[in-house]
């Protein structure tokens, strides 16, 4: 009897184990069985696909807003997505081909979204992906039987796909962040310090947590299982001007997961500091448009670089030709300083003690992110690729992104400026007065901080871009004080732009933030040195007059990196 119990008592830990291990594999072995037997049920059809993906992205989504110390927003919610891609055709012609030669065409065609059971409930996980997959289906046939009568006159001599190797990994399921209501009473304590001013019209704070587990798995071999956190606090201020205008001020906190925020005793002093900052922000002038040197900071300088390099090194655009394609004859040519490099490195997870939220294993199209040189000692080397070929690039180096359920493109990643000839702050203070009294300009501008900037980069607009920022000094020539000013907006062309660097600073910043482009939005880091510019040029931004006593919560677009328009 004794044998029997112990028997037992094993027996019973075995299964229970078996259960949990179940459990964490049950979706990656359903989305498995599920994408072979339809993958091999559609080869019986007279145009069968010649890839399929599927992804699943289970999440959680915590936010949390105060206003003046009152809670004014509290929303939860948990979801299971899944995104089916269906391509018709082969690697070379596909029902993804533009349907012109100006490059519109058929991103979406094959694509195919459904809201699956939370549950692990396998009829109603079944029934709901047999769904997906056959819209995905017929969307991608209609839209390849429509090409196929022009494929002669849309053959431009590169494929529509690139053959990868496949990506097999996966990390052990991890449960979501535990989100409590001590975040409330951190964010009623931040907005409830601005009370005692009444030149404050708004004060809120906007914090976004989110956990997600992500399977990814196709028809080539690719199986991924992977974890994954963002947190994000906005802290967004509104006050009234000594001159009648309002005026905005933002502050972004951009990180993987929500202990990477400040602390509280931190975030109070950071609020101190605003509050001081906004006093001055009241009285400064609003300043002239202006055309002559500047000084950017570390993280003004990182998006500078974003905006006017990032966007226009997605390799994809290179087949639009709509696009200015501003680089696309000076590969191999001098295009920075000798001394000057830009990488792009998604492997990294910190820069010293700085979270980096542009890290990733995989990109959005399951291939291994990859570092790519894309300036190495001042010539222009390379593009950033998806698995969309162009003229001379066959495959992706693992920058295909996208939001979910959103045909991937080449998007940036972690965006690293690097010197070799780094100078002190002083010396680019030094050099700013200088260049100042050798184009007898009274001042130069320091841009001190930013909240994101936009460009364009099709031909049918002027090439040029806009960084937004904030906190904004003229620097005199003499010698005189900094003097605060307002109402500046940073505006140029990308070439001119690079021909009018002049020096990078020893001291490196980190600017975390949300990049919006035709992909939707994914998250960006740049990494670069103050930056020194024989000439820039500023316009005046728009005034905010009237008697608004309320500003909406904000766009992370509008208040962190946005993207090519």
């Amino acid at each position: 009897m004794k044998k029997i119990r112990i028997v037992s008592i094993v027996m019973i830990a075995f299964v229970l184990t078996m259960a949990e291990l179940h459990a964490q594999d049950f979706i990656q072995n359903l989305l498995k069985d599920e994408l072979n037997l339809h993958f091999n049920s559609l080869q019986k059809q007279e145009k069968p696909p010649y890839f399929m993906s599927y992804r699943l992205r289970e999440s959680q989504l915590t936010m949390f807003g105060t206003a003046f110390g009152s809670l004014v927003m509290e929303q939860k919610s948990r979801d299971r997505l899944m995104s089916v891609e269906v391509r018709v055709g082969d690697y070379k012609f596909d029902n993804t081909h533009p349907i012109n030669e100006m490059g519109f065409g058929n991103n979406f065609s094959g694509i195919s979204i459904q809201m699956l059971p939370l549950e692990d409930s396998l009829l109603p996980l079944r029934k709901a992906i047999r769904q997906c997959t056959d819209e995905g289906y017929k969307s991608s046939l209609e839209a390849f039987e429509e090409l196929r009568l022009m494929k002669d006159s849309l053959n431009d001599g590169y494929n529509d796909f690139s053959n990868q190797e496949a990506s097999v990994f996966s990390i052990p399921c991890e449960p979501f962040v535990a989100v409590d209501s001590s975040w409330i009473d951190y964010l009623k304590e931040i907005t409830a310090s601005f009370n005692d001013d009444e030149n404050i019209l708004e004060a809120r704070a906007i914090l976004a947590i989110s956990s997600t587990r992500d399977y990814h798995l196709n028809t080539e071999g690719t199986s991924l299982a992977l974890n994954g956190n963002k947190s994000s606090l906005n802290i967004v201020i509104l006050f009234s001007c000594e001159d009648g205008n309002m005026a905005p001020y933002v502050k972004s906190y951009n990180v993987n997961t929500p202990d990477q925020l400040p602390g509280k005793e931190q975030m109070l002093k950071e609020v101190a500091a605003m509050k001081l900052l906004i006093a001055k922000l009241r009285t400064a002038p609003l300043a002239d448009p202006y055309s002559g040197p500047a000084l950017l900071s570390a993280g003004a300088s990182g998006v500078f670089f974003h905006e006017i390099f990032g966007h226009r090194v997605e390799g994809h655009r290179l087949s639009l030709k709509m696009d200015a394609h501003t680089f696309k004859k000076q590969l191999g040519e001098k295009i920075l300083p000798e001394s000057m490099s830009i990488t792009f490195d998604p492997s990294a997870i910190y820069h010293n003690e700085t979270p980096l939220i542009g890290h990733y294993m995989f990109d959005d199209e399951g291939v291994a992110g990859q570092r790519v040189e894309v300036v190495k000692n001042g010539i222009f080397m390379n593009y950033l690729m998806s698995r969309k070929p162009v003229k001379g690039i066959a495959n992706s180096n693992g920058h295909g992104r996208g939001e979910f359920g959103v045909p991937a493109v080449s998007r940036q990643s972690n965006l690293f400026v690097t010197s070799t000839s780094g100078v002190s702050d002083e010396k680019l203070y030094e050099s700013l007065r200088k260049l100042c009294k050798k184009q007898k300009k009274e001042y130069g501008f320091l841009f001190e901080e930013v909240i994101g900037g936009f460009t364009n980069t099709d031909r049918m607009s002027p090439n040029s871009f806009n960084v937004i920022p904030v906190v904004v000094y003229k620097v005199f020539a003499d010698g005189r004080p900094n003097e605060l000013v307002r109402g500046v907006t940073l505006i140029g062309t990308p070439l001119t732009m690079f021909s009018e660097i002049e020096e990078c600073g020893k001291n490196y910043g980190v600017f975390n933030g949300y990049c919006g482009a035709e992909s939707g939005s994914v998250p960006t880091s740049t990494i670069a040195p103050s930056l020194l510019v024989k000439k820039i040029e500023t316009q005046k931004q728009m005034e905010i007059r009237g008697g608004v006593s309320r500003i909406s919560s904000p766009d992370l677009d509008n208040q962190t990196i946005t993207g090519e328009q």
